[in-house]
């Protein structure tokens, strides 16, 4: 496209015009099987296929590099996106890779997350139960529980705490709860693949 005058002051040719988003593994509404593991294994699969994708168009380059650059992809050994495309810059031909790049990094697409508002409520009444906030968070007039959830999100020694509840605990208490906040932790710790959180 940067070789087309009429794009020029129309597209950035060096930012994907493209975000690719999916949502049939995200999507737990009502669906047991829909859990963190299950989540899990779809980040995996996405990231083990876009990085087969570079690999397979880094062994097309002619260029003594590419063994390295290779290497590096396959041990994981690149911590951000710039990091592979300074590799690839000194490289002929390698424009439409770097903008491959750049559209689906290293998660090939992003996950949005769907979750029914029941499941939440019910999430966050088992985590306030079992760490001592309150006895029956659901119980509460929407009012309180308004005000309860603003007062929480204020302190940050009771996030911590409902962060690191303990997970068979929370279970024993209520499987959905277990479920759905096993899915949410695994979005804090790799927000790069997560696009949204959808509430129906």
């Amino acid at each position: 496209l940067e070789n087309i005058e009429s794009y020029v002051d129309m597209v950035d040719v060096d930012s994907p015009i493209i975000q690719v988003s999916i949502w049939p593994a995200g999507d737990g509404d009502g669906n047991e099987n829909a859990d963190v593991y299950a989540l899990r294994q779809a980040v995996q699969q996405l990231k083990q296929r876009i990085k087969q994708l570079y690999i397979n168009d880094i062994k097309q380059l002619s260029s003594n590099k590419k063994i390295n650059i290779q290497n590096k992809l396959l041990n994981n050994l690149y911590k951000t996106i710039d990091e592979f495309i300074d590799d690839l810059k000194s490289i002929p031909q390698t424009q439409d890779l770097i903008y491959k790049i750049k559209t689906f990094r290293f998660h090939y697409a992003q996950i949005d997350i769907r979750h029914n508002a029941d499941d939440i409520m019910e999430t966050l009444a088992h985590l306030t139960q079992v760490n001592g906030l309150t006895e029956n968070f659901l119980s509460l007039s929407l009012e309180d529980q308004k005000k309860s959830i603003i007062e929480w999100l204020d302190n940050d020694n009771i996030i911590n705490k409902l962060m690191f509840t303990n997970d068979e605990i929370l279970n024993k208490s209520s499987k959905t709860a277990a479920r759905v906040f096993g899915r949410l932790k695994l979005i804090k710790n790799d927000l790069d693949i997560f696009n949204k959180l959808i509430i129906a």
